[in-house]
């Protein structure tokens, strides 16, 4: 609800030509240029950090006396109103906060995985690959059981990773962008599309890919010849290279 200006008969308040201090906006919308006097309700705002103070009893609409009943009665059902939406409004964010997180590209775990508690330079052992799954579990980076590096971390959407090539994980509104934990002679199984990339031994069956080298810098160039597969990583800047040794 939005009230007109109203002029002020009192000089020292109002002195001519000076204006309210307020956010800018479109003339005439809430927030918008105002000029000095407003008037609600009998009561007046004197700037964004003064308190609401009472004026004359004397309203301007109508000519007659407010009682404080009748000003209470008027001005608490609009303190709800405000209220209510307030809470609406941090609903909606919350939820737009999850959702942030949600989106995007790149393999994913779930919200409701575990294990993911340490920042950049943490390992995780995915211990059941299936994305929708979501099991995995702190680990020693370079280990056997290492399957994934954390490179970039936050406490609040949106998730950016730098490409593409990043695994996410998702948990308890934290978001993690994450490279493969490998060197060269490791090898990895590839699996389903709803599946992690993980590391398995090189005379499994399920081995797919062997890397050939880790490359210090972000260039396909840097791969040795005969290789089939790569995957660049800017952060922290090097490429993978692999070899094929099974039929994916």
């Amino acid at each position: 609800m939005t009230f007109p200006p109203q002029p002020s008969n009192d000089p020292e308040q109002n002195p001519p030509g000076e204006a309210r201090a307020g956010a800018e906006s479109s003339p005439g919308g809430p927030g918008g240029p105002t000029t000095p006097g407003w008037d609600v309700f009998g009561l007046s705002w004197g700037g964004p950090n003064a308190a609401w103070e009472a004026r004359s009893p004397r309203a301007r609409l109508g000519g007659k006396a407010r009682s404080p009943l009748l000003l209470f009665s008027v001005i608490a059902p609009i303190v709800l109103i405000a209220l209510v939406a307030t809470l609406v409004g941090v609903g909606a964010r919350t939820e737009s906060a999850e959702e942030a997180f949600g989106g995007g590209t790149g393999e994913e775990l779930g919200s409701e995985a575990g294990g993911a508690d340490g920042p950049e330079g943490s390992c995780l052992n995915i211990v059941d690959p299936s994305i929708e799954a979501g099991v995995q579990r702190p680990a020693t980076c370079g280990s056997r059981d290492s399957d994934y590096e954390v490179v970039r971390s936050t406490s609040s959407p949106p998730l950016e990773c730098p490409s593409d090539a990043y695994s996410r994980l998702v948990r308890e509104g934290s978001g993690y962008c994450l490279i493969p934990d490998v060197r060269k002679g490791d090898c990895m199984r590839i699996g389903a599309p709803t599946e992690f990339r993980t590391k398995v031994r090189c005379v499994d069956a399920e081995a797919d890919l062997r890397i050939t080298k880790v490359a210090s810098g972000v260039d396909e160039m840097l791969c040795p010849v005969g290789t089939t597969w790569y995957m660049s990583y800017p952060e922290p800047g090097e490429t993978l290279c692999a070899e094929r040794i099974s039929a994916i």
